[in-house]
C-alpha cells in the first residue's frame, strides 16, 4: 500500500518542477475591456494567455490565419472576462501549466489575446495586448522547482500596449477591434492558382477529345 502512495508523491513532486502559473490582476476601479463599439465586454468572453513567435507578421486577419502566420502558442488553460465588486470587463484569473510543456515558454513574452465572445468561433472582434516595460516583466518565469514559478501581471500596468494595431489602450480601458473575415492573401492566391490550373486542364481535355 505504501508503494503506490510513494509513486504518487514522486509524480506530484516531479510535476511541480515544471509548474508555471500566470495570474491576471485588475483593480476594481482599474482598466476594463471594451468591444469595438465601446461597450464593456460581457463576463465569460474568452481570454487566451500565450506567446507569438513572430510578431512582425501580426495583422488584422481571421483568428486561425493570425495564429498560423504569427506562430501563436497557447499557455495553460483558457480564461474569461469577469467582474470585480460589480465592475465588469476585468482581466482576472489564473492560467496554469503543470506539465513539462511549460518549459517551452521560459523567458518568452506573455501576450493576452482577448475575444468578444466565449469562443473563437462566435467572436467577431479581438485584441492582442502585452506590456513593454512591465514590473514585473511580462515574460514567462523560468521553472525553478516550484519556486518563483508564479507570476502576477496586471491589466493596469502603465506600459500595457495593443500589439500591431490589434486593439487600443488608454488610461481607463483596453478596446478590441473587429477582425477581418478575409483570409490571408497568400491563401487566396493559392486558391486562385489552383482554380486556374483546373480550368486549364479542363480546356486541354476538351481539345484532346
Amino acid at each position: 500500500m505504501k508503494i503506490p502512495l510513494l509513486l504518487a508523491l514522486v509524480a506530484l513532486a516531479t510535476s511541480s518542477l515544471h509548474a508555471t502559473s500566470i495570474n491576471l490582476s485588475n483593480e476594481p476601479q482599474g482598466r476594463s475591456v471594451l468591444d469595438s463599439d465601446g461597450f464593456t465586454l460581457a463576463d465569460g468572453s474568452l481570454v487566451l494567455v500565450g506567446t507569438f513567435l513572430n510578431i512582425s507578421t501580426l495583422a488584422n486577419l481571421p483568428p486561425v490565419d493570425l495564429a498560423n502566420a504569427a506562430g501563436w502558442t497557447q499557455f495553460g488553460n483558457s480564461l474569461a472576462i469577469g467582474s470585480a465588486f460589480g465592475n465588469g470587463g476585468k482581466l482576472i484569473g489564473t492560467s496554469n501549466d503543470l506539465s513539462s510543456t511549460a518549459d517551452a515558454f521560459n523567458g518568452e513574452t506573455i501576450y493576452l489575446w482577448v475575444f468578444n465572445a466565449p469562443t473563437i468561433e462566435a467572436s467577431t472582434q479581438y485584441g492582442v495586448f502585452t506590456a513593454t516595460a512591465g514590473v514585473p516583466s511580462w515574460a514567462y518565469p523560468t521553472n525553478n522547482g516550484g519556486i518563483g514559478d508564479i507570476l502576477t501581471i496586471s491589466a493596469d500596468d502603465a506600459s500595457l500596449v495593443a500589439v500591431s494595431g490589434l486593439g487600443t489602450v488608454d488610461a481607463s480601458h483596453l478596446q478590441l477591434v473587429a477582425f477581418s473575415s478575409i483570409p490571408e492573401p497568400s491563401y487566396g492566391i493559392i486558391g486562385l492558382g489552383a482554380l486556374l490550373l483546373c480550368v486549364q486542364r479542363y480546356r486541354e481535355r476538351r481539345r484532346a477529345s
